[in-house]
């Protein structure tokens, strides 16, 4: 597990959830990059 990965994901998917009402293009780019990183940090060592 690589727990800066998995932080900025999570920051990521916030910030995505936190902007979806007035940006949607840059909340839907931070919820995939987010979810990409979370996902990466699982299986990275």
């Amino acid at each position: 597990m690589n727990w800066s990965l998995i932080a900025s994901g999570v920051i990521g998917l916030i910030l995505a959830w936190a902007t979806w009402e007035s940006y949607l293009f840059a909340a839907m780019f931070a919820g995939v990059v987010g979810a990409i990183s979370l996902i990466a940090g699982f299986f990275k060592n």
